[in-house]
């Protein structure tokens, strides 16, 4: 059943085909036309949006592991400096103040999850940033010798 369906189908997509090429009035080419047109124009201005807010985020989460990157290592510096100064009974930090606090962030072993993560996934983008611009390199050194090549072959 599902065989003379499909048949059924293609004969008529091959049939409305034909109609469309020899017999369908001018109207309706000019009409077909244009609704083709605009779907194709509405399809590369998404497609655009698309690839423009991808540039926008992979830039923005960039800057985003940027800021993190420092932040860790400031945390991590000062939690250093705090339990060095520890071990020589000095004191940097007071046990109450706010930066003592953040420190402890650095304890938790979510935090250091989390903060990993979003290193290993900015870094992982700007790789990717890199292999598109690598990729748009080789194509266009591709095009370029296609290039010429065909002005080689034209003028021999």
């Amino acid at each position: 059943m599902d065989i003379v369906v499909s048949t059924i189908k293609i004969v008529g997509l091959i049939g409305l085909l034909l109609w469309y090429l020899f017999f369908a009035p001018s109207w309706v080419r000019e009409w077909s036309e244009n609704a083709l047109l605009s779907i194709q124009a509405a399809v590369f201005w998404c497609l655009d949006v698309a690839i423009k807010s991808i540039d926008i985020a992979v830039h923005l989460f960039h800057w985003f592991g940027r800021f993190f990157v420092v932040m860790i290592f400031v945390g991590a510096a000062i939690t250093l400096s705090d339990n060095m100064a520890a071990i020589f009974d000095l004191r940097i930090l007071e046990p109450s103040g706010a930066v003592f606090e953040m420190t402890r962030l650095f304890e938790d072993k979510i935090t250091w999850v989390a903060s990993t993560a979003i290193v290993a996934t900015t870094v992982a983008l700007g790789h990717f940033k890199t292999l598109d611009l690598n990729y748009e390199k080789h194509r266009e050194e591709v095009r370029e010798k296609l290039r010429e090549s065909r002005a080689r072959n034209q003028n021999t």
